[in-house]
């Protein structure tokens, strides 16, 4: 029975092949099989999860998950080092990277740290600029300026709903930079999310929050090195010509680390 069960495995393996689909090897899929044991995947794919229960995603689940590797591991640095201030992020759509960073606040029971989040809420995307059109990407047509717009549009009640229970969250609905103008500006903080694509509300955020963080203090910016989004690239390039800082990193799936 064995032998029988062997030989018929391996002939739809071969019928398989033959029409194109190429396998994945059982221990690939054995390694996904354990993502829950692994401290970081379990608290991305959990926040996903409850974040995007409808399964909307962009297309680019693989490359997200490294640049969200990136933002945990800061966020852990922050709190090992014990770097005074809160956390923000800018950006939020489903609230995916938001969770992330407000489930490591509660896990380490430094609740004393809010978590600023803003967003508009509205259209996804603010209007582009010339630095945000100097690539062939970038410069898009009208038509797919709308669409990307309505791919990267949120709402305020889905992201609301997802933090009822965290006390310490505090979501700002507005467009940037008019929406930093809050009870926020009064604080400091240790780290930032940036995710909002574009060259002004790029600029905007990295220069709000970096006046007001110590020594130690990051900025993770997401979308440096985007080809689609050069704006968000010359925005850190034009700030980092004019701000002094301790380190600086660029991910090869997208994205950069500011340390002060």
């Amino acid at each position: 029975m064995k032998k029988m069960k062997h030989i018929m495995k391996d002939g739809v393996k071969y019928g398989l092949q033959k029409l194109g689909y190429r396998l994945v090897p059982e221990r690939v899929i054995q390694q996904y099989s354990e993502r829950s044991n692994d401290p970081y995947l379990s608290v991305y794919d959990r926040a996903d999860r409850i974040a995007n229960p409808a399964n909307d995603r962009a297309g680019d689940d693989f490359s997200k998950e490294r640049r969200f590797y990136t933002l945990y591991q800061g966020a852990q640095q922050i709190l090992k080092n014990n770097v005074s201030g809160d956390f923000a992020e800018c950006g939020s759509k489903h609230g995916h990277s938001a969770y992330i960073l407000a489930d490591i606040i509660k896990s380490s029971s430094q609740v004393a740290r809010k978590l600023w989040i803003f967003d508009s809420f509205e259209g996804g995307l603010s209007d582009k600029t010339d630095k945000d059109r100097s690539t062939d990407l970038g410069d898009t047509t009208v038509r797919k300026t709308k669409n990307q717009k309505d791919r990267f549009s949120s709402s305020y009640d889905h992201v609301k709903n997802l933090f009822k229970d965290m006390g310490f969250v505090e979501i700002i609905k507005g467009w940037i930079p008019q929406s930093l103008d809050c009870a926020a500006k009064e604080r400091r903080y240790a780290l930032a999310h940036i995710d909002v694509d574009l060259y002004e509300p790029t600029k905007a955020a990295i220069e709000f929050f970096y006046d007001r963080m110590d020594e130690g203090a990051m900025i993770i910016v997401d979308d440096y090195g985007s080809k689609t989004f050069p704006g968000c690239q010359s925005a850190v390039d034009e700030f980092l010509e004019t701000h002094t800082h301790s380190f600086f990193l660029v991910s090869h799936t997208l994205g950069c680390v500011i340390i002060k």
